[in-house]
């Protein structure tokens, strides 16, 4: 030991701490050497006989490379080898070093390289292993090499003159005093990335992080993780963090001894027990672990809590939320949950939980791999763990990803069912009836179209797969769920079926679809508008959603135009040849030629014929001849509701009278019954005031709105996930969380005006109506305070700015401190000092060497080692952050108030830049940023849906309208869906962005087909409007509910919300269409709104007659003339046998 001195102070005298086995300078405490323990061989012999020949040997064995060395008894000469004693280790470095020359001599591995090289890599590897590593250089300086290779970036498969760059930059980074005081991997890590974003062989950050985080076991994230360190109440991500709340099966106090030693036992069997195997190989959770201070963490406080509670004299009292053990003051808000104090001595008299946290690591691919896979065998030990006093509710890292993924895995099922429903329902919208003259209804099987249903579904099938592979390509990551409309197939067949059948099908195309080319525009742009404006939130999940049902909607439009037009050609060929719709190579009967047949061919064969339809106009006005229709009048007056001249017999398919006789059964009910009905004055009356409580309700329902997506409503009702967040928020959200709050720009800390004013936010924070007070703080600036006074008997105020922060880094070296460690980033500077000596290495010198914090530089042009002393010094702290105990943190509402108010607090200190944060906080924004997202899209939408009412239906008045119904169905749906228990969150934001699409569906053609009404009477316009309209809008919400109404008993909220808010949206949409839209219409009836808006119809046409004008769907441009072939008016209706449906 002669040899060991302090650099700094060469005479002054060595403490030798022999538990350690370190040797300390008195003066300034520099460890100058440690782990000097001699575990060489010792002979000792306790006879009399001082030349007994059978000494005991003590000690380790004396040559560990001879076969049974350990069990040698004969003694050997002394000495050691060249290479230890210049480099000045002990002899177990050198027997560890000889080991591995060894193993590496036997297994061959470095056949033919050189012996000496081999030999420095062994005592390098022995020494790191020994906890007393060697430079490069060094071990270069005592050896017979002249040279090192430096293993640089050899997991990134770099090219050499890459790693020849990243070595210069970290050298230069090095050289200039650039990275003082950061780590070398972090040095190292950042060298390669520069290096390899300026060569040809680029390398993402994570990398290179990740090449040097599998060696040194390093996680680049949390700062609590680093050098596997855990601080639990510090911690600010829970990847791989497994968690138990446990209580009582009685409900009673977890603290009495037999609960205690029971929660003894679970932890236990947590740490010890629960295992998991890869490859042989046995894995515990103490093989897994994140340590606190070079030890697992296994929840200690349990034991002390426990001990605290049955026996207070000895150890103290309990109090709450913090108690004093040891001189060191422990939290206890995160680890007991429901607890009573005693009202006179404030001590705790009862605890209902514990909660129990156990850290695996993460930080390295095998590592991670292994943690998640102890983590599932955790969930499954525990459900499974049975204790009759203990009740567990557990949570892990997996937990909601696991758990969510059941919401896809119960809906599935589902999804066939539904698609299933909508083909059946599409198939029988697609069914068309004729009539004998019984008046017995038959199947069409001509005119029939439910191949072509079936084929808008697949269409819309392939849309979506369509979408989903455009967007895969692009980077875009996949959502599973994507909404597709299928209103334009339905559109199409329906323009089919109104032409004229006599007519080549290149004709009936053409109409057809300039019939629908409006109609089908409209829903098209309505949609895809609705969720481009979608895009614009501020939830990732919502434009994810819209951004996939915005593609997938365009690229069905297109299958629609292409692939589904297609197939509508070949349906009217096969219509022209009287071919059976389902079977084309079989042909069908009139309803005449079937009545000699037998049933089977009556009701599967039976068909129209193009042939039996008569061609002739009922208008007594003009005559039909060789197809083509006489003009009217010589003049064609211009104007919306104006009579048009016809050059084709095409029947008109729409009279801008009401006519009683018109249409099917159920359009002619709606004209003749229930239009008649709503139009009496106690009926208008009667619907006013039910639209008045309609809105106050939904007003109210509104006021009330809850806000946000809650953890608990992500999971199926099934979960075991529900429990845990129910002991959460019952034992431990009403009081005991802490928040971290950072002060990023602290200023001066020694400066006793600024601690006082760091002081007094402090307070504003403890104090706020969410805060625990004083008591609920874990602030180092207190804690150091108080440390003062028992350390040098100074007070704090006393010191100036270099004692303060002398005095700071020795408080965080203390035992007791050291959980403030992570609490205070310090600010380094750097004094240098240079002095010249000989260049040879001895002991003392590689000795103060490894045992300082000096570089040694050495020159081979001078002879001389250049030494550089560098001494580091706090000069301030950069940031620093503390934990405030909060209270009444339990619902969405308090837990927003607290965000909201910790984050005001902040902002009015921003001198400071104060942040604020809990695990909670993302939950939280996303309930602040839901309404005013959500008001965005419904403006937005609104002012889309107007744009395109002006462009396509140029009628101002069906513009106002459109936007009011707009307004009064979205606020409907808030309402109701507050009242019917629904938060507004991202599921009902998505429902409300396709609700604006919906709300156009249900207002625009109704209030256009009245403005464009040629009737005076509202009665008349309301019966002409609900004739029309009032069927296919029911149909489309029939469509819609029957295919979310198989989602109405999945045990998922989010399923159940989007089912509740869906119905919502049809049923009051529905009901504003056909009901509270037409009163409100006839009610604003004014004669100068209508003489703006359809001018005076040409009285020379219309004597004793009704002049027919065509017009396919209400809320559309007329057609030219030209356009409209012949066939009889009293044949057609408007919208006779339409097909409207949804799909989602």
């Amino acid at each position: 030991m002669s040899n060991v001195s302090c650099p700094a102070h060469p005479d002054a005298e060595l403490i030798e701490d022999h538990r350690a086995g370190d040797m300390i300078c008195m003066e300034c405490g520099l460890v100058v050497g440690d782990r000097i323990v001699d575990v060489s061989s010792e002979w000792r012999s306790f006879s009399s006989d001082s030349n007994s020949k059978d000494p005991s040997r003590v000690g380790s064995p004396e040559n560990n490379l001879m076969s049974g060395g350990g069990l040698a008894t004969s003694i050997a000469g002394g000495g050691s080898d060249e290479s230890r004693s210049l480099s000045n280790l002990q002899k177990r470095q050198a027997d560890q070093a000889n080991l591995l020359f060894k193993q590496v001599q036997e297994t061959k591995a470095l056949k033919g390289k050189n012996n000496d090289a081999v030999a420095s890599a062994c005592l390098y590897i022995a020494c790191r292993k020994d906890g007393v590593p060697r430079t490069f250089k060094e071990i270069c300086a005592v050896s017979k090499l002249s040279k090192k290779e430096s293993r640089f970036c050899g997991n990134l498969n770099l090219p050499q003159y890459v790693q020849t760059a990243a070595t210069h930059i970290a050298r230069a980074a090095v050289e200039n005093d650039l990275v003082s005081g950061r780590s070398p991997v972090s040095i190292a890590a950042a060298a390669i990335y520069m290096a390899s974003q300026a060569s040809l062989e680029k390398r993402c950050a994570k990398g290179a992080v990740d090449e040097w985080t599998i060696c040194v076991k390093m996680s680049p994230g949390d700062l609590s993780m680093l050098e596997r360190n855990l601080m639990p109440s510090r911690s600010v991500i829970d990847l791989r963090q497994c968690q138990v709340i446990v209580s009582a099966r009685d409900h009673g106090n977890v603290l009495r001894p037999a609960l205690s030693k029971a929660v003894l036992r679970l932890n236990d069997f947590i740490v010890n027990d629960i295992v998991i195997e890869n490859d042989g190989i046995t894995y515990g959770y103490k093989d897994l672990c994140l340590n606190t201070n070079n030890f697992c963490y296994n929840n200690p406080q349990v034991a002390i809590i426990s001990q605290m509670f049955a026996e207070p004299n000895p150890y103290g009292n309990l109090s709450y939320p913090t108690a004093t053990f040891a001189n060191s003051r422990i939290y206890l808000g995160l680890t007991l949950g429901g607890v009573e104090l005693d009202p006179i001595s404030g001590q705790i008299e009862q605890a209902k939980a514990w909660f129990l946290i156990y850290q695996l690591r993460f930080d390295g691919e095998f590592d991670n791999w292994l943690s998640s896979k102890w983590e599932l065998e955790f969930e499954r030990a525990l459900l499974h763990y049975k204790d009759e006093m203990l009740q567990l509710t557990v949570f892990h890292s997996q937990t909601l990803d696991l758990e969510l993924s059941k919401n896809s895995d119960y809906m599935m099922p589902k999804m066939s069912l539904m698609f299933m429903s909508l083909i059946i329902f599409a198939t029988l919208c697609a069914v068309t009836f004729i009539w004998d003259q019984d008046g017995l209804p038959w199947v069409d099987w001509t005119r029939s179209t439910p191949l072509l249903a079936f084929a808008g579904i697949v269409g819309a099938g392939m849309g979506v797969a369509s979408s989903i592979g455009l967007l895969s390509i692009l980077g875009v990551s996949f959502c599973e769920v994507i909404a597709v409309r299928l209103d334009n197939t339905f559109l199409m067949t329906s323009s089919l079926f109104h032409t004229k059948r006599s007519a080549p099908v290149a004709e009936r195309i053409s109409e057809a679809m300039g019939d629908a080319a409006v109609s089908i525009t409209i829903t098209v742009l309505t949609d895809v508008l609705s969720f481009g404006v979608g895009y614009f939130t501020s939830f990732p999940a919502v434009q994810l959603f819209c951004t996939y049902t915005c593609v997938a909607m365009i690229v069905t439009f297109i299958y629609q135009l292409t692939f589904l037009l297609g197939l509508l050609v070949l349906h009217a060929r096969n219509e022209a040849r009287a071919k059976h719709c389902l079977m084309p190579v079989i042909k069908t009967y009139t309803v005449k030629e079937t009545k000699s047949r037998n049933i089977l061919v009556r009701l599967f064969c039976t068909g129209s014929s193009s042939s039996n339809v008569k061609e002739s106009c009922s208008t007594t006005a003009t005559n039909c001849d060789n197809g083509y229709i006489h003009r009217l009048s010589a003049e064609k007056p211009t104007g919306v509701g104006v009579g048009v001249e016809w050059d084709h017999c095409h029947g008109p398919v729409a009279e801008f009278k009401a006519n009683a006789q018109e249409g099917t059964w159920i359009s002619r009910g709606f004209r003749n019954y229930f239009a008649p009905f709503l139009m009496k004055p106690w009926t208008k009356a009667g619907i006013v005031l039910l639209y008045l409580i309609y809105l106050g309700t939904s007003i109210y329902g509104c006021i009330g709105l809850k806000e946000g997506l809650e953890p608990v409503n992500l999971l199926v009702s099934d979960s075991y996930a529900i429990n845990f967040y129910r002991d959460l928020e019952r034992y431990f959200w009403h009081i005991g969380v802490q928040v971290q709050a950072s002060f990023n720009r602290p200023g001066n800390l020694s400066d006793p005006t600024n601690r006082l004013q760091i002081y007094n936010i402090v307070q504003e924070f403890a104090n706020s109506p969410h805060g625990m007070g004083e008591e609920g703080l874990e602030f180092w600036l207190y804690e150091f305070q108080q440390f003062l006074p028992k350390y040098n008997g100074l007070h704090v105020d006393d010191l100036d700015e270099r004692r303060f922060y002398e005095n700071l880094e020795a408080f965080l070296q203390f035992t007791e401190n050291r959980r403030f460690a992570n609490d205070v980033l310090l600010d380094y500077d750097y004094d240098y000092d240079y002095d010249e000596e000989s260049s040879s290495v001895n002991n003392v010198q590689l000795q103060s060497l490894n045992r300082s914090s000096r570089s040694t530089i050495i020159n081979p042009d001078v002879k001389k080692t250049t030494k550089r002393r560098r001494r580091r010094r706090i000069v301030g702290v950069k940031a620093f952050r503390l934990m405030i105990g909060i209270k009444k943190f339990a619902t969405a509402l308090d837990q927003t108030e607290t965000t909201t108010m910790f984050r005001q607090l902040a902002e009015k200190h921003s001198n400071y830049n104060i942040t604020t944060f809990h695990y909670i906080w993302p939950f939280v924004d996303q309930y602040i940023e839901v309404l005013p997202n959500v008001l965005q899209e419904v403006y937005s939408g609104m002012a889309c849906m107007v744009l395109i009412a002006l462009l396509l239906i140029p009628q101002p008045l069906c513009s106002v309208w459109v936007t009011l119904m707009i307004a009064s169905i979205d606020i409907g749906v808030v309402g109701y869906m507050t009242l019917w228990n629904l938060s507004m969150d991202c599921v009902s934001m998505i429902t409300l962005i396709m609700s604006i699409g919906f709300s156009v569906d249900f207002s625009a053609h109704i209030a256009y087909a009245y403005t464009v009404s040629q009737d005076n009477a509202p009665l008349d316009r309301i019966r002409f409007a609900l004739g029309s309209l009032a069927w296919p809008i029911i149909q489309g919400g029939l469509a819609t509910i029957l295919g979310v109404l198989v989602l109405s008993d999945v045990n998922s909220y989010m399923v159940k919300a989007f089912f509740k808010t869906v119905l919502l949206v049809i049923l009051i949409g529905v009901v504003h269409g056909i009901v509270f839209l037409p009163v409100l219409l006839s009610i604003t009836d004014f004669k100068i709104w209508r003489t703006l808006i359809t001018p005076k119809v040409s009285t020379d046409l219309h004597h004793d007659h009704t002049t027919n004008k065509r017009h396919s769907n209400p809320g559309l441009e007329l057609p030219q003339e030209s356009a409209l072939p012949k066939t009889s008016s009293k044949n057609c209706s408007i919208f006779t046998e339409i097909k409207y449906a949804n799909a989602y």
